[in-house]
């Protein structure tokens, strides 16, 4: 039997925390059990963190990073441990769990890392029950789901979904043509790199320092991109226009 994650958590990485939102996708069409969508968080305030004991049995999950399609099994459990921490993106203040998983590896990659300000025990079990995940009948990682930030510093920037408020997706008016957070076009990218991937223009291999990632998530060289956008204002894969 599987158990689903909290809706947020965070993971020890030497001495730092990273963050991640946990999103259920429950569908009786094409599923016939929870998957857990997890993604990485970003742009936190950590502050004071409540170490308490607690004796926890190893979980199960299905879980999905947010931009993969393989479903996999992690096994994870409470350490007792929590941080009050501000999601800034998110305009909330939440109680963040820490957890133990199986393999920091199996993660999205996560680019920020925060330490809480201070440290405080409390000679007590840890009986916290934290914030449920919200459950999807479609993949929450649609865009019918993915509602833009207000723009900033001329980027569209777009968060993960709120099952309560699904809402579609429309484009801000952006001079960035990579129209992404820097941190999610960075997770395209590595993944690109780490999959050896060529340019579909130029076929040169994709590099960190060459890269680019348009924002339908289509990773070309910089320089190939930017001469086809100088002829279309699309992408040269799936002809969706680049914001």
């Amino acid at each position: 039997m599987t158990t689903p994650m909290p809706k947020f958590f965070c993971v020890e990485n030497s001495g730092y925390y990273k963050v991640y939102m946990n999103s259920i996708y429950k569908s009786s069409a094409t599923l016939d059990r929870e998957v857990s969508v997890i993604w990485p968080q970003d742009n936190i305030v950590a502050r004071t963190m409540t170490i308490k004991l607690r004796n926890d049995q190893d979980k199960s999950t299905t879980y999905r990073k947010w931009n993969g399609k393989d479903y996999i099994m992690m096994s994870w459990s409470f350490t007792g441990s929590s941080i009050d921490m501000s999601l800034n993106d998110r305009h909330i203040t939440i109680s963040c769990p820490v957890i133990q998983v199986s393999d920091r590896s199996m993660l999205p990659f996560n680019t920020c890392s925060v330490k809480p300000s201070r440290e405080t025990f409390q000679d007590e079990d840890d009986h916290s029950n934290y914030q449920v995940a919200d459950i999807f009948e479609r993949d929450p990682n649609s865009h019918e789901y993915i509602t833009p930030f207000p723009q900033r510093r001329g980027v569209t920037y777009f968060t993960p979904p709120t099952a309560q408020t699904p809402s579609v997706a429309t484009p801000v008016p952006s001079n960035n043509k990579k129209g992404l957070p820097p941190h999610v076009a960075k997770l395209i990218l590595a993944d690109s790199i780490s999959k050896n991937e060529d340019c579909p223009i130029s076929c040169d291999t994709i590099t960190m320092e060459n890269g680019s990632v348009t924002s339908c998530g289509h990773v070309f060289c910089k320089s190939s991109l930017d001469d086809w956008f100088k002829i279309k204002d699309e992408c040269p894969v799936c002809k969706q226009a680049c914001v």
